[in-house]
């Protein structure tokens, strides 16, 4: 059989631990510290303080004391500057079983390093890649050359104007998610709302 017509596996269906509706988008963003990740083997991180990019980075999902790194930078952050801290990753929402059991996977990875922090797992957040691609293009269906090249776009937008002293000559395809998550997060009433006290 052709490698390239082979079958990928069977379809399946995830179901989520916490979903956020993201509400109606805020004119400014909240203040808060946001770590946003796209889940992948390689994940993208976005870290985010009251709205501006601070910093961004890929991490091996498989790392702990990367991850766990990732995180207590987040939660250092918002001891520091006394704001509410929350985690917002890209979870499955079906598709092949493989593809899903392997994100499902990494999104409890990252769950764990979270909880490590003695964090509140209520501030962990799961997020769709068509719910997050919706709100921030107006639309989810698009092929994946098109919202990379989106993707693309808005994480170097976002970190020229909020990292002007740093050089972004490339920024990772994952990078580029985690800071487009956060794109949304920042001005998402939903997000806001969950997390006040």
């Amino acid at each position: 059989m052709n490698a390239a017509r082979r079958p990928r596996g069977h379809r399946m269906i995830v179901r989520r631990v916490k979903s956020l509706q993201l509400g109606a988008p805020l004119c400014r963003p909240f203040d808060a510290v946001l770590l946003t990740i796209d889940a992948a083997k390689t994940s993208g991180v976005a870290l985010y303080l009251s709205g501006s990019l601070r910093s961004y980075a890929e991490v091996k999902a498989d790392d702990h004391a990367a991850r766990d790194r990732v995180v207590r930078d987040a939660v250092t952050t918002a001891v520091v500057r006394g704001l509410p801290v929350a985690c917002v990753i890209e979870s499955s929402f079906g598709g092949f079983a493989s593809a899903a059991m392997s994100l499902a996977s990494t999104v409890k990875l990252w769950r764990d390093s979270w909880l490590r922090e003695r964090q509140h797992e209520a501030r962990f957040f799961e997020i769709t890649v068509g719910e997050w691609r919706r709100a921030l293009f107006g639309r989810a269906g698009m092929s994946r050359t098109a919202a990379r090249q989106l993707e693309a776009q808005v994480a170097h937008t976002a970190a020229r104007r909020d990292l002007p002293n740093v050089r972004h000559w490339t920024i990772g395809h994952d990078a580029c998610a985690a800071i487009c998550i956060g794109q949304v997060m920042v001005r998402s009433s939903g997000l806001r709302d969950a997390l006040q006290p």
